[in-house]
């Protein structure tokens, strides 16, 4: 999934925005947590993921002073992708999801799976579980495809 952030990206939309793929924001775009302020709790993963994105002492930072950042200091610290001027937002965002219309939907829908499952164990797991998938993804018709297109020098075409 991927999000296009414009203006004050905080609380539900910042939750949004965190359970996304790639993340392009506008060069004005502010990221924050206000929740502290109000003596509330962030819900919908929040509070896992920001420490995860950003890092545990940077993440409760955010969620303890209720400042915002902006678009390119969530850049630097790897919360958001990409950065680009607010009236090519649209333009850049679309054009990345055009390129990746073009991919394999199941090769693409297995490195998510991977990355995020391996995430949450030990290295040696995630690779088992690499292993099992890259093996059996053998087997897909995409693959062949793949192959294919890169012997006879190429573009893909995929099943949609």
């Amino acid at each position: 999934m991927v999000a296009a952030c414009q203006g004050l990206t905080l609380a539900g939309g910042s939750a949004l925005m965190l359970a996304c793929d790639v993340i392009f924001a506008a060069r004005d775009a502010r990221f924050g947590d206000q929740h502290a302020q109000f003596v509330l709790i962030p819900g919908w993963g929040v509070t896992q993921r920001i420490p995860r994105i950003v890092g545990l002492r940077r993440g409760l930072n955010l969620f303890f002073s209720a400042r915002w950042i902006d678009a390119d200091t969530a850049l630097q610290w790897g919360l958001v992708n990409y950065v680009v001027e607010p009236d090519q937002l649209s333009e850049a965002a679309l054009a990345y999801c055009t390129k990746l219309a073009t991919r394999s939907r199941i090769g693409m829908a297995s490195m998510k799976r991977l990355a995020r499952q391996g995430m949450e164990g030990s290295l040696e797991v995630g690779l088992r579980l690499e292993e099992d998938l890259a093996s059996a993804a053998l087997m897909d018709d995409d693959v062949s495809e793949g192959l294919a297109a890169f012997e006879a020098r190429r573009t893909p075409s995929f099943k949609p």
